[in-house]
């Protein structure tokens, strides 16, 4: 029996890429650095930015993050909800299952997407970046998991990427790969499940319940 489920945000339930993207051009402009990059699906935006540059100093690689956090509310209408999120989350409301969001996002950023979104009030605990070292360390999702105190095998994490498999595994709970946004993890051979979108992964968890 599923009692709880973990969700990553970023393109697990959401389509974030392109405001991430664009505010962090806008930060590299602003420090005279080059805008054509690499995306790195479940990076960290230092982190990012550092695969990227990699002999970038340190104070630059601290404004060019600070940049991007201030100015990234300018450009939340470029997030999506991804079909099928909502029809799952209120799924699991129906069922009374709990619904934990732990993302390398900050809270701040978080808040201002869940309102932009329509998202807020589905969530009974949230992970930020404040919370615990950013995945792939399974710490955030040992926190969410303690947070609620549910066994791991009533557990199941669902995310997008390989740092999403890496902190699932470590953290000893089974994980399912959303593929919709991008079918870029070299370890979802890893995963318990590889779902083409969202609404593959509500059938999924239907059937478990139904077991």
């Amino acid at each position: 029996m599923i009692k709880e489920v973990i969700f990553d945000l970023d393109q697990t339930l959401i389509d974030s890429k392109d405001a991430h993207l664009a505010a962090l051009i806008d930060a590299l402009e602003r420090e005279g650095y080059p805008t054509k990059i690499e995306w790195v699906y479940g990076y960290t935006s230092d982190n990012i930015v550092k695969y990227n540059f990699k002999d970038i100093p340190d104070d630059i690689l601290e404004r060019i993050v600070l940049h991007k956090k201030r100015v990234l509310s300018n450009y939340l209408k470029l997030i999506k909800v991804l079909p099928g999120a909502i029809e799952l989350l209120k799924f699991l409301k129906k069922k009374k299952i709990q619904i934990v969001l732990v993302t390398n996002n900050t809270h701040k950023e978080i808040n201002e997407i869940l309102e932009e979104i329509g998202l807020t009030g589905y969530f009974d605990d949230i992970i930020g970046k404040e919370d615990a070292e950013p995945k792939p360390s399974p710490h955030p999702v040992i926190k969410a998991i303690k947070d609620i105190n549910f066994p791991l095998e009533e557990i199941i994490y669902i995310g997008d990427s390989d740092t999403d498999i890496e902190a699932a595994k470590a953290a000893g709970i089974p994980v399912m790969i959303n593929t919709q946004c991008h079918d870029t993890a070299e370890l979802k051979d890893k995963a318990d499940w590889v779902v083409i979108n969202l609404r593959e992964a509500l059938k999924i968890i239907k059937e478990i319940i139904e077991e």
